[in-house]
């Protein structure tokens, strides 16, 4: 089973999941991880993001999926669709998301609806992205066979619609945080760098190369 069972539970596809197909009704000897399955889980990554953070930065979690009684805010759809498509059990989220394929409805009520207000602007894509998912899973014809030029053909439709966020405050503060972690990354590796030479010596009779060391790479 675990050469089917390849990625991170949450963004994997259904199928995989469940590992065997869910909405085709041909004939299909044995169960095959296809592009389609890693596009759909690119999908879900995407879906993650517009339904759990607020904006860009790394304090943007939305406290409405929080079940703290304090919170007035509390929103008990969000949470239960989290639950239901990434948090679950293996056999929560295989159940989920073989009911999502069958539903059109679902999508939109589970997933759309449950979008913050930043990702707005992405709901069309998101849409079109999962009815061309519905498809290549049903018909495993043209959508099923070119995925990746189809997927390729929305995003670049989609990214003039898309507002420029580059210069808003969060955006801003985020990049201005992210700057100052790596500044503060740097220095502590000149503090522990050894003095003098920072490359590594070889063993005697070792190829003469010279591996120097570089700073690490901030991506938060």
């Amino acid at each position: 089973l675990a050469q089917y069972m390849k990625g991170t539970l949450p963004f994997m596809s259904g199928e995989v999941i469940a590992r065997t197909s869910l909405v085709f009704h041909g004939a299909e000897p044995r169960f095959v991880h296809q592009a389609i399955h890693d596009l759909e889980s690119f999908l879900w990554v995407l879906v993650r993001i517009c339904m759990s953070r607020k904006g860009p930065g790394i304090s943007m979690g939305r406290e409405e999926e929080l079940d703290i009684n304090k919170l007035g805010f509390y929103n008990p759809d969000l949470s239960r669709a989290l639950l239901s498509y990434f948090d679950g059990t293996e056999d929560v989220l295989k159940e989920s998301k073989a009911k999502l394929l069958r539903s059109t409805e679902r999508f939109e009520n589970d997933i759309v609806k449950n979008f913050h207000p930043y990702f707005e602007p992405f709901k069309p894509l998101v849409r079109q992205w999962w009815n061309i998912i519905i498809l290549g899973y049903t018909y495993r014809a043209h959508e099923f066979y070119n995925i990746h030029r189809h997927i390729l053909r929305i995003i670049n439709d989609a990214l003039p619609t898309l507002p420029d966020e580059s210069r808003a405050e969060a955006t801003q503060k985020e990049l201005t945080r992210r700057e100052k972690r790596r500044a503060r990354l740097l220095g502590t590796f000149k503090s522990t760098a050894p003095a003098g030479n920072t490359s590594i010596s070889t063993p005697p009779g070792s190829p003469r190369t010279s591996l120097i060391i570089t700073p690490p790479l901030s991506y938060q």
